[in-house]
């Protein structure tokens, strides 16, 4: 519900926050930095994909001209800047808001049934990190719906152990899940000095949660460097990514939007990095 709003209750409190601690004239110079990134427009692969796709229609968000990419040491795949804002107020987020608005949230015409994520494995090693394939498209997946994560370079759950543990441990089993593990958890132990508890880590429970379906769709995860029994473990389905890679989905050909399979003809949608955008259709966005 928060996804895609610049305005909404949290962060009206950090608002409000800022203004009544940070703001009066005894208090710290608090200043923001915030970058805007998006799409490389100028870079070789999208150059090509744009080629290849001819005809092909695909729903697209507005651009406007980007600011200096980031040096070549620092560039993730496609990757650039669009935009640099500087500030001490409101001001500065909502102008960071207004361009993101423009530039990562793509409203498609209608829901796909099936979704093709791509996690690069210079950038994705985690489903913690790769689970954005799942929250950035929940809002645009049709019911009974397909997300496909190819994921080369995920060699694990968690970015750490305790994390990875907790993630093992409950699944991606949904929010009245998840909840109710908590309520388990304190019912047994009752020991709140316990670390290893969803109690004491609620970014894992928030985690857990985001990465969830909630029942809506199902999810084949394609790992590189996890088992099937390990990703069945979580809750997921799972896909052998290189054989998907090779005889269904190759990456390097598919073009960033509509696609059809070759063989089957089955239309699907494809998103090369999930990492800059967010995806929706208009009935669960307004």
């Amino acid at each position: 519900r928060l996804m895609g709003r610049s305005q909404n209750p949290l962060r009206h409190i950090l608002n409000v926050a800022s203004q009544k601690f940070l703001n009066s004239p005894q208090d710290i110079h608090l200043w923001y930095i915030l970058t805007v990134v998006g799409a490389d427009e100028q870079s070789k692969s999208k150059s090509d994909s744009e080629s290849k796709q001819g005809a092909a229609q695909n729903d697209k968000a507005s651009t406007s001209s980007s600011l200096a990419p980031f040096s070549p040491a620092q560039q993730p795949p496609d990757v650039a800047l669009k935009g640099l804002f500087i500030g001490n107020d409101i001001t500065c987020y909502n102008m960071a808001c207004d361009l993101s608005l423009q530039l990562n949230f793509i409203l498609l015409s209608k829901e796909p049934k099936t979704m093709v994520v791509y996690l690069d494995p210079s950038e994705f090693h985690s489903t913690w990190l790769g689970n954005k394939a799942i929250y950035r498209t929940r809002m645009a997946i049709a019911d009974g719906g397909h997300l496909i994560i190819l994921a080369p370079g995920v060699c694990k759950f968690g970015e750490d152990e305790r994390i990875d543990d907790l993630i093992r441990k409950y699944g991606y089993c949904g929010t009245k899940e998840v909840l109710k593990h908590m309520e388990q958890e304190d019912a047994q132990n009752g020991d709140a000095d316990d670390k290893n508890s969803l109690q004491n880590n609620l970014s894992a429970v928030a985690h857990l949660i985001h990465g969830s379906t909630e029942g809506r769709f199902r999810v084949t995860y394609c790992p590189g460097h996890l088992t099937k029994d390990e990703v069945e473990g979580v809750g997921f389905r799972y896909g052998d990514v290189d054989e998907l890679t090779k005889n269904e989905y190759d990456v390097d050909t598919l073009v960033s939007g509509w696609n059809k399979h070759d063989e089957t003809g089955e239309e699907f949608y494809f998103i090369k990095n999930p990492a800059l955008g967010l995806w929706a259709v208009p009935s669960r966005f307004d």
